[in-house]
């Protein structure tokens, strides 16, 4: 049981270490991911036109 309790104290000191982000931070970063996934996002969907339309080629020859 002390080694659970010294664990957990321990836990606690280093949370309070943690610098965590600030609201502007945050909201940017997510701002960031969203974006990133949709070009990423409409690449693949070109991506995938792409091979679409050549392996639809190939068969219809």
């Amino acid at each position: 049981m002390q080694k659970l309790i010294l664990y957990l104290n321990d836990v606690v000191a280093e949370l309070k270490k943690v610098v965590w982000p600030t609201r502007d931070m945050l909201t940017q970063s997510t701002i960031i991911v969203i974006v990133i996934s949709l070009l990423f996002s409409i690449y693949i969907l070109g991506v995938d036109k792409v091979l679409n339309f050549i392996v639809g080629f190939i068969l219809r020859e």
